[in-house]
């Protein structure tokens, strides 16, 4: 077995594309497209909630989110916002006790996820942001739903054949006083 074989351009193969277990007439297919394979699957939810300083106009609070959604969507994802409004802070932070909370629902891959976080990093209006996964959660409850329902269709399909209803003893009548 060569492991040093070529394949075309100059690529080594492993020691199994060597042994034959991939041709070699469609290696330059796989490594000239598999960046699209890999961004096509890693579409994943993310929710990033952010404070701003409660001292901001409202104009400049959504300016702020158009400029984040526009990088999303230049990037190839997609963005959905909720302004939520000033509300109290839990504790002081960056010597504010109040915020405006912003919720910014993206879908994309992974990378997008850094360059918001590093451009809200970056913006002095932001003064905290926490970036949350939701899809593994959204699949954690499809699963636990359906489970449910399949539960609730076995309880309910269980129906009484006269010969079972026959082998069963019968109740015995309840007493009366």
């Amino acid at each position: 077995m060569n492991t040093g074989a070529l394949a075309p351009e100059g690529k080594t193969l492993s020691i199994m594309q060597a042994a034959g277990e991939m041709s070699l007439e469609f290696w330059p297919l796989v490594t000239d497209h598999w960046p699209l394979v890999l961004e096509s699957k890693m579409n994943r939810s993310y929710e990033v909630m952010f404070i701003v300083r409660p001292d901001m106009v409202d104009e400049d609070v959504n300016k702020l989110i158009s400029t984040l959604e526009s990088t999303v969507t230049t990037a190839g994802g997609t963005a959905k916002s909720e302004v939520w409004g000033k509300r109290r802070l839990a504790y002081k932070v960056a010597k504010f006790n109040d915020g405006i909370f912003v919720l910014l629902m993206i879908e994309g891959p992974g990378a997008i996820i850094h360059e918001v976080e590093r451009r809200l990093r970056v913006t002095e209006q932001v003064i905290k942001f926490i970036t949350v996964r939701t899809d593994e959660e959204l699949k954690r409850l499809d699963k636990v739903k359906k489970l449910r329902d399949a539960r609730q269709k076995r309880s309910a399909v269980a129906p009484v054949t006269p010969e079972a209803a026959a082998t069963e003893p019968a109740a015995a009548p309840a007493p009366t006083a």
